[in-house]
């Protein structure tokens, strides 16, 4: 069974109460978690009660998460846990490849 864990940046530019509801009925998850200060989704990922991790907001959220979850990984826990991304706006890494 599926159980969805939602990480959401409240601060990221582009993310807002409308994004964060429409993100929750479209994923349902078990529960939503927001952030509330640099390096929090690094505590929040580690402790997920989903078995997915999915992330609202910008490339630096994204990398905490990952951070967050390769303690999990490292450990050989047997977890099955995935993360994902709503990307509201395109990455910053696209951007930049392109101007190059």
């Amino acid at each position: 069974m599926t159980r969805r864990t939602l990480v959401v940046n409240p601060s990221a530019s582009r993310v807002t109460e409308e994004r964060i509801a429409e993100a929750q009925a479209r994923l349902q998850p078990v529960e939503t978690l927001r952030t509330e200060h640099r390096g929090h989704a690094i505590e929040l990922a580690g402790a997920a009660a989903g078995n997915e991790v999915w992330v609202l907001g910008g490339d630096g959220l994204v990398n905490e998460v990952l951070n967050g979850l390769q303690p999990v990984w490292n450990n050989e826990v047997p977890v099955r846990q995935a993360v994902g991304e709503i990307v509201p706006r395109v990455n910053d890494l696209l951007k930049q490849a392109q101007q190059k």
